[in-house]
């Protein structure tokens, strides 16, 4: 297992939801939005996993209260069920349409 490996992203989010039981939010949310950003790029917006996981990061952003941020992601995340493959960019809190060639 390597640093980009969907594994490590999973124990990084588990680490993540034990950090957000424990109220420590602000390490929970960078731990959780690296586990999503591994497994987007390693698997693909629409795997199980990373659907799963974006889900998680949604809830904890919501014990964040977040700016806004909640209700963006869920909007797109359900867009991204339902319309072209897109990439949610979670350095600049943006989504891009992926390419296909």
């Amino acid at each position: 297992m390597g640093a980009s490996h969907p594994d490590t992203a999973r124990s990084l989010n588990n680490l993540a939801i034990l950090y957000q039981a424990q109220e420590r939010y602000q390490e929970a949310e960078l731990l959780m939005r690296r586990a999503v950003m591994i497994c987007q790029e390693s698997l693909g917006m629409e795997h199980p996993v990373t659907q799963q996981l974006l889900k998680h990061y949604i809830l904890l952003l919501a014990d964040l209260h977040t700016n806004g941020d909640v209700e963006a992601l869920l909007h797109l995340l359900a867009q991204t069920e339902q319309d072209s493959p897109r990439r949610m960019n979670l350095r600049h809190n943006t989504w891009d349409e992926e390419i296909h060639s």
